[in-house]
């Protein structure tokens, strides 16, 4: 019993460049949205949606290091670089196994199995 399935994730390197390049540019950008936000220098709906976001790109190492404020401060940008390595492995994981998706959905849920 069980799936029998011999295919392999596709995640090499080169899958994981695009979603690296993506989220370091978003991340960044929203860091820089909601850092004007807070200064008063950007239009109201820009800043709190920039700033919206960048709590999303800051999860998860900012909140596990929340309660140590010495260590975020001492370590922020480099809590962000983490972030963005595990947001783009999940992504280029995810992607990669897309196919085997494809192949569970159209054997085991749609009932052609």
């Amino acid at each position: 019993m069980g799936i029998k399935n011999n295919r392999k994730v596709a995640f090499t390197f080169g899958s994981l460049i695009f979603p690296l390049l993506v989220y370091t540019a978003l991340t960044f950008l929203s860091w820089f949205i909601a850092f004007a936000n807070d200064e008063g220098t950007i239009n109201e709906t820009i800043g709190w949606t920039g700033h919206f976001f960048f709590l999303i790109f800051r999860f998860p190492t900012h909140y596990i290091f929340g309660a140590n404020h010495d260590f975020l401060t001492e370590y922020y940008f480099s809590l962000l670089w983490v972030n963005i390595a595990i947001y783009s492995i999940l992504t280029a994981y995810l992607a990669g196994s897309l196919p085997y998706l494809k192949w569970v959905v159209k054997r085991f849920i749609k009932g052609r199995g």
